[in-house]
Parts: C-alpha cells; structure tokens; sequence
C-alpha cells in the first residue's frame, strides 16, 4: 500500500544520517567535528586526518567474527548432505559473513530472499542503508512488510515493499537528484503520498507475488533494547 511507502520512507530517514556516520567511520573517514571553526579546519584539518588510528574495523571485526557456522544439519544424514551442498552453491556461507559484519558496523543488516534472473531463489545480503521494515502489532518476532529504497540510474527514488505474499513497487514522480551523484541524501526524499506513483517501467508489473507464505526477508538488529526495535 502507498501508505506504507510514506511510513517506510519516513523511517528511514530518521536513521540514514547515524548510519552514514557509522559507515564512516568504519571507513576510516573520521569526522573532524562540526564545531571547529573554518581557520582551525585550514590549519590543523590534514593533520587530523593524517594523524587518526582506525579501530573501529577491528572492533567490529571482533564482534562479526564469533558468530561461526560450523555445519547444517537435517532429519537424515542426507539431508544433511543436500543442505550443505545447497549452501555452498548459493554461497550462504558469504550472505551470513557479510549481514553479522554490517549488524555491529551500523546497528542492523538485513538478508532479502528473491530470484535471481534465471529464477532460482537466492539470498541477498542488504546493508542497513537500504531497508526499513515494520513489525507486526503484538508480534515483534514477524515482519508486517519490509521497504528496500534506492535510488535508481535515472535520479528517481524506487521502493520495492514486500508483504507476506506479493512484492509492491513505487517509484517517487520526479527525479531526486542528477543521475551523476552517488551519495544518498536523507533530504532528497520526500513523504507525501502524492510523491510517488506505481512503478512497471520495466513491464515486470506494478505488484509480483510470490509463496514464500512471510515477508522474505531476515533482519538481524545488533544489541536491540527491546523486541522489534532496531540495533544500535
């Protein structure tokens, strides 16, 4: 529903700017501050910059790196066998690897189970900077919907809403910003219902549904003060 768009978009707003500070950081792009005075940045900026230790890589390294999966297992032995055959050919091992090294990095990760272009399904690690999601009253273990946004190669913003049993897809009316920029800008996206419109450009329809019988994505909060809120 276009509602949720909103609700969605809105959400996500309220946390890009932490979550872009957190990826800085875990880049080694330390912030000099934003009450130094333009003069003591010209001075004494390259300094600081030249001067930092980045810790923070190996302080989420340390984290991400005790959650280890030593094996699947099934009801039968061979089971067992297809299971771990499966997760070497849909390279699980990776997903995992990378959605508990954003959960610590940035407070959330988020993995969305989709086909690929051959329409086999697979499982795609997504950063925090991508999905916003809403739980189900009385139920924070459940999804009600999960939103991924981006911002596609034309400037416009798409939202792909999954539900429990269909994919929704909006696009916003008009461009949010020239199609050479790559930063995602918080501002840029607005929330009013009238901003965005269905989305087939691709023919693909403007609703897909699918049978995974649940929202088809696992979402891993990092050190969440209650159920059903988002990682720190």
């Amino acid at each position: 529903m276009i509602d949720d768009v909103v609700t969605a978009v809105a959400d996500w707003k309220a946390r890009i700017s932490n979550i872009a500070m957190y990826s800085d950081y875990y880049a080694g792009r330390h912030r000099i501050g934003q009450f130094a005075t333009p003069a003591f940045r010209h001075s004494y900026e390259w300094i600081l910059l030249n001067s930092r230790e980045n810790l923070c890589k190996a302080v989420v390294k340390g984290f991400a790196s005790k959650m280890v999966i030593k094996g699947w297992e099934a009801t039968t032995a061979a089971e067992s066998k297809t299971a771990g055959k499966l997760v070497d050919e849909l390279g699980l091992t990776r997903v995992f690897n990378l959605a508990h090294r954003e959960s610590p990095r940035t407070g959330d990760s988020y993995v969305l189970v989709w086909p690929d272009a051959t329409g086999a399904d697979r499982a795609w690690p997504k950063l925090s900077s991508q999905f916003s999601v809403k739980t189900k009253p009385g139920d924070p273990d459940s999804l009600e919907w999960a939103a991924m946004l981006w911002v596609d190669a034309g400037g416009f913003g798409r939202v792909n809403l999954y539900y429990e049993d269909r994919l929704e897809r909006y696009t916003t009316k008009g461009t949010l910003r020239a199609k050479s920029a790559s930063v995602t800008d918080p501002i840029d996206w607005p929330t009013k219902l009238s901003s965005y419109v269905t989305y087939n450009a691709d023919n693909q329809g403007e609703v897909i549904p699918h049978s995974y019988d649940r929202v088809p994505v696992v979402w891993f909060p990092w050190d969440a003060d209650e159920l059903g809120c988002h990682g720190r």
